[in-house]
């Protein structure tokens, strides 16, 4: 016996999840809860940084990011989140904040003021980043 699914809102920006209730032979009551899978980002934006790095100083990079950036990037006006992985293969690494605004993406670098001094001297070489409108976001 299949229970007809539902859809409603699961928060106030027009996220909703589908509950399915179907019965088994057993008499077990199943639910399947699924967001949508695609839905339309709200208007943020996203900031990529890539750059060159020694592995062999990859514990003082882990150092600044962890105890300098981090802290620092929850105190700047319009920022949303922040997401780095490293490859000490390739000696590459990538930096991605997201950012309530334009504006607030495109200030970062100047934000940091020093501390990219700081980042350099643990032999990070940054490339130019690039900023782009978040278009789809798939949790």
């Amino acid at each position: 016996m299949r229970i007809p699914s539902a859809s409603l809102p699961l928060c106030s920006k027009n996220c909703h999840f589908t509950l399915i209730l179907t019965s088994t032979e057993c008499e077990k009551i199943i639910v399947i809860l699924s967001l949508h899978p695609y839905r339309k980002a709200p208007n943020v934006y996203i900031r990529t940084t890539t750059y060159t790095y020694n592995p062999a100083q990859e514990n003082e990079l882990r150092q600044l990011n962890d105890g300098q950036l981090i802290p620092f990037l929850h105190q700047l006006p319009g920022f949303v989140s922040y997401t780095y992985g490293l490859d000490a293969a390739t000696r590459r690494g990538i930096s991605i904040t997201v950012w309530e605004s334009q504006e607030a993406a495109d200030g970062f670098r100047t934000a940091m003021g020093g501390m990219v001094q700081s980042f350099q001297a643990v032999g990070l070489q940054i490339d130019p980043s690039q900023v782009y409108e978040m278009i789809r976001q798939i949790p």
